[in-house]
């Protein structure tokens, strides 16, 4: 029986170290399993992702600065657009006022002025759809400079009217 024990006991001990050399964790590596070469190696793969996980964050960073860069752009075209659109509105205003200005002319001329109150007040419509911030910054600019455009044509024609 001392024999059976004795063999089961050394089997048991040499399943145990045996067991404990081959784990790189130093946790579980046990007080018999401590081998330098796997603690290097697990140290070497923690340093590894370590670096991987140092990359990925600067190129997250470079990202996030290409982004901010994006939007301050936009922010600036925004900016721009709204800078067109209330000049547009001031041109309007004072269109107005010359149109108010001509109301007392001849009914020649007052028909002409209603035609041109009608393309005023559609124009104005446009500009006031156009003016709300959208997702499509490049078609809201064409469609505020085509708005623009129109509305110098208006402008000359109120002009020709004012010297009739």
């Amino acid at each position: 029986m001392k024999k059976i024990i004795l063999t089961s006991s050394v089997i048991l001990a040499c399943l145990l170290f045996s067991g404990c050399t081959h784990n790189p964790d130093p946790r579980q590596g046990g007080l018999f399993g401590y081998s330098p070469n796997l603690y290097q190696q697990r140290i070497d793969q923690k340093n590894a992702e370590l670096q991987s996980v140092e990359e990925n964050t600067a190129v997250e960073g470079g990202k996030t600065v290409s982004l901010e860069s994006d939007v301050f752009s936009e922010r600036l075209r925004v900016s721009k657009l709204q800078q067109k659109v209330n000049k547009a509105s001031r041109n309007i205003k004072d269109l107005q006022r010359r149109l108010d200005r001509m109301k007392f002319q001849s009914s020649k001329a007052e028909k002409t002025r209603a035609e041109l109150e009608k393309k005023l007040a559609s124009l104005q419509n446009s500009f006031q759809r156009s003016s709300a911030p959208k997702g499509d910054i490049a078609r809201q600019e064409a469609e505020i400079k085509s708005l623009e455009s129109q509305l110098l044509e208006l402008m000359k024609e109120a002009e020709l009217l004012g010297t009739l």
